[in-house]
């Protein structure tokens, strides 16, 4: 065997390590961040629950209610601040609270009965409240809808994008 062929077959197997290195390792990245987003889930669930059982067992009104919601979405919004954090919460028929922080420049509009309304364009926080006429609200954030429904009570929903590296994770309940 020729000592050239050596050297090509010897920096051709050294770049195939090198790359799948590289397809490796941004494997890795992207099932962190995916990690990442299912740890919230379940974290926003369970404080969810809590809550709900909590107004359950000590028979809160409505508005009792809507100050527990109120504060839980305010720990989140400032605990996620680099997300679009979105949470929908109140009783439909009846009072909707859109409250929320935008992350990135994009039109966030809601449909709770009435219409399509701009909720917020464009970077920053929000809290907007609504008197819907139907049980299902619809979020429509950067072109793409999601449907809330709300059942008889008190309800609590989430949304929440996170952007990086040309991709957009979301998780909503």
């Amino acid at each position: 065997m020729k000592k050239g062929g050596q050297f090509y077959l010897v920096a051709s197997m050294i770049i195939l390590v090198i790359l799948a290195g590289f397809i490796s390792l941004s494997n890795y990245t992207s099932k962190v961040k995916f990690s990442e987003m299912k740890n919230i889930k379940q974290e926003i669930n369970t404080e969810v629950e809590n809550v709900l059982d909590y107004g359950t067992i000590n028979n809160l009104a409505s508005n009792e209610f809507l100050a527990l919601f109120n504060n839980l979405s305010s720990n989140y919004i400032e605990k996620f601040s680099e997300k679009t954090t979105i949470f929908l919460y109140g009783e439909s028929p009846g009072t909707i609270v859109c409250k929320g922080k935008n992350s990135w420049n994009e039109t966030l509009s809601i449909d709770y009965g009435s219409g399509q309304e701009i909720v917020k364009n464009g970077e920053g926080e929000f809290e907007e409240i609504y008197t819907s006429s139907s049980a299902s609200v619809n979020l429509t954030l950067d072109l793409v809808s999601y449907e809330f429904e709300f059942q008889e009570g008190e309800g609590f929903y989430y949304l929440i994008s996170n952007k990086y590296g040309g991709e957009n994770d979301i998780i909503r309940n």
